[in-house]
């Protein structure tokens, strides 16, 4: 049966643009794995043609042809069968006589498998452990596990695995494994976990399924596919399997055209150390490859990134779960000269060394991306595995030189490690940080709990940063982080969108500096709307203005706290920044009410015989000065930069 898998793209910055593009994606499933009615229709025809085999009399000159699993016709002599040979309706049982395949563990049993995969038909692995190597595969081939493990022959090379072809001259098709248990023998290879055997090294392959399998104990890859080698591979499946204690990666997929990996459950991956040499301990690597789509998946305790995509187009990674990984939960890098698309959404990303999510790529190009409804929590953690040092970003989610990026709706907490405050002091962090980059709309997130800055954007032409809450930010380095910052300080900011924003300080003494500071010397226009900062007494405050070359377009922003303030006795000006309840002091009259914004509304207590002068800076009702005793109170709006009105009093 065939399924086509139609992945449309739909990336829309703001107003900024619209891209789309569609890419088709094979994801057949041999007949009968996901279609009960299917598979009884062929699982009958199976039987019925098998039938035919047992029943007949040993008689060399007999042929029967037999239908096998995938519809095809295979002639079998009588006389290559005994009359008490074993062929099940599913296939070849490996520890037949006519195959000898032993099982004990001990014995080689590397021929006897090879020569059941080298009738066509399908192969049963019973139980009992099966020592074997360098199986070949031959079109149509299908594995099949009823208990058994194939475990990795003692001794074995680099250039060895249970399955192993790289023949660029033969190009094998339709390959199965289905509910195989495989066991890599790790304890028993002479290779390092870089250089020793894999358990399955397939190259110059298409068509390939792998579900339902169990995998341990790999001294290198686990899994490696290589498109490099011949033909080319296409449309490779790894569905519901499990992979634990892998010397290096679970999977390692290399220039292939279709990639689907979906609902498998890693653990342990990488066990050998982490990854300071090559490429080795992911969960899933995947390297100049199309169509890639990686759903559903959990992974945990892994020595590097739990999902590494390099130089791919087209990639959909939604619904996986990553705890503890050595370095970036999930990872997306471009390169120049393709077009590359890149959807992560609904992950959760827990614990990593360096960041939860980056996508990135060496220079700006044409790598697209979303980033949307993703939970990120506690990146950049010390851990065993690496230096410091080595980690130069711990940001929540890191976007860096990407032509045009949506990062929406996702929840990220303690990034930094800012619960310890252990980091490497070089390292990038924060929250959200997007640098280098032509489009970023970045919407609707919630950024807590960072070491340094909750959103960090920087050199990114245009930029759309609205409905975002950050709070408690700066947990390390306090007083000079910020809820939002936006710089412009080697690349020009042409136009952004700051607004709607709310950005909250309440976990004193560890504090952002300012709610949204905008920076750099490269500016065009900025767009400062109805932002909130609701800030604590050490917040410096609510907004922090220190760009130049810049035209700001400001109206309806706020700073608020909940204290209490209390004017000095002989100021005739107080300042009323970042506050909104005050209390005079002394009876010095009042002309105006400095540090305010505009949208500020403030309410003012007298504690004694004060007088509020009416003028250009403070507008009173009736045009007259307010002469307030004590308990009396006065409100007052900012509605422009420079006046103070009215809106209402109480005379006590």
């Amino acid at each position: 049966m065939n399924r086509k898998l139609t992945t449309l793209w739909l990336i829309a910055l703001s107003s900024l643009f619209l891209v789309g593009f569609t890419d088709t994606i094979d994801t057949s499933l041999p007949a009968g794995t996901d279609d009960p009615s299917e598979a009884d229709d062929n699982m009958r025809r199976i039987q019925g043609g098998f039938q035919e085999i047992i029943n007949v009399e040993h008689d060399a000159a007999l042929t029967v042809t037999a239908i096998t699993g995938d519809g095809t016709h295979t002639d079998v002599t009588a006389d290559s069968l005994n009359s008490d040979s074993i062929i099940t309706p599913a296939g070849i049982d490996i520890t037949h006589p006519d195959y000898g395949a032993v099982g004990d563990g001990a014995t080689d049993d590397s021929a006897a498998i090879q020569a059941a995969i080298d009738t066509g038909l399908p192969v049963i692995i019973p139980e009992g452990t099966f020592i074997c190597e360098n199986l070949t595969p031959v079109d149509g081939m299908e594995i099949r596990g009823q208990g058994g493990t194939l475990k990795l022959k003692a001794g074995s090379s680099s250039a060895v695995g249970i399955f192993w072809s790289e023949n660029a001259g033969t190009h094998y098709t339709n390959l199965r494994f289905i509910n195989v248990n495989f066991d890599g023998n790790k304890a028993n290879q002479t290779g390092t976990r870089t250089t020793g055997p894999n358990i399955i090294n397939l190259g110059n392959v298409s068509d390939i399924l792998i579900q339902g399998c169990e995998f341990i104990g790999s001294r290198h890859q686990t899994v490696r596919i290589d498109g490099t080698v011949g033909s080319g591979t296409s449309d490779f499946q790894s569905i519901g399997n499990r992979f634990d204690d892998t010397g290096g990666s679970a999977h390692q997929i290399i220039s292939c055209d279709g990639v689907v990996i979906n609902d498998n459950k890693l653990n342990t991956i990488g066990t050998d150390g982490g990854n300071k040499d090559g490429f080795s301990g992911q969960g899933m690597l995947i390297v100049d490859c199309s169509g890639v789509v990686i759903t559903g998946n959990e992974m945990s305790v892994l020595s590097d990134s739990a999902i590494y995509g390099s130089r791919c187009t087209d990639g959909i990674i939604t619904g996986n779960v990553v705890r503890d990984a050595a370095k970036t939960g999930i990872k997306w890098q471009g390169t120049g000269g393709l077009t590359q698309n890149v959807l992560i959404a609904g992950n959760e990303v827990y614990t990593t060394g360096a960041n939860g999510i980056a996508i990135w790529s060496p220079t700006t190009g044409s790598l697209r991306g979303i980033v949307a409804n993703n939970v990120v929590d506690t990146t950049g953690t010390i851990n065993t595995t690496f230096e410091q040092n080595e980690i130069t970003t711990m940001c929540g989610i890191f976007c860096q030189n990407i032509d045009s990026i949506i990062v929406e709706g996702n929840v990220v907490r303690n990034a930094g490690d800012s619960g310890s405050g252990d980091t490497n002091d070089d390292a990038v962090v924060a929250g959200i940080f997007i640098e280098t980059c032509t489009i970023a709309s970045v919407l609707n997130n919630h950024v807590s709990e960072s070491a340094n800055n909750g959103i960090h954007i920087a050199n990114t032409t245009h930029v759309t940063a609205n409905n975002n809450k950050c709070w408690n930010n700066g947990l390390v380095t306090a007083g000079t982080d910020n809820g939002i910052f936006v710089n412009a300080n080697a690349v020009a900011i042409v136009y952004a969108d700051v607004s709607h924003n709310q950005c909250f300080d309440l976990q004193a003494p560890k504090t952002q500096d300012y709610g949204i500071r905008i920076a750099g010397a490269n500016w065009g226009d900025l767009k400062l709307h109805d932002n909130r900062a609701k800030i604590s007494e050490n917040l410096t405050g609510g907004f922090l203005m220190s760009a130049t070359n810049i035209t700001v377009d400001s109206e309806g922003n706020r700073s608020f706290d909940d204290l209490i303030h209390t004017f000095t006795s002989t100021d005739a000006t107080p300042s009323v920044a970042f506050g909104r309840d005050f209390i005079t002091a002394g009876t010095t009259a009042i002309t105006d009410f400095a540090g305010g914004i505009e949208g500020q509304t403030i309410y003012v207590l007298a504690t004694a015989n004060i007088t509020i002068t009416d003028g250009a800076d403070v507008i009173l009702a009736g045009g007259g000065n307010y002469a307030m005793t004590d308990s009396d109170t006065l409100t007052l709006k900012m509605f422009n930069d420079t006046e103070w009105s009215e809106i209402s009093r109480s005379v006590n």
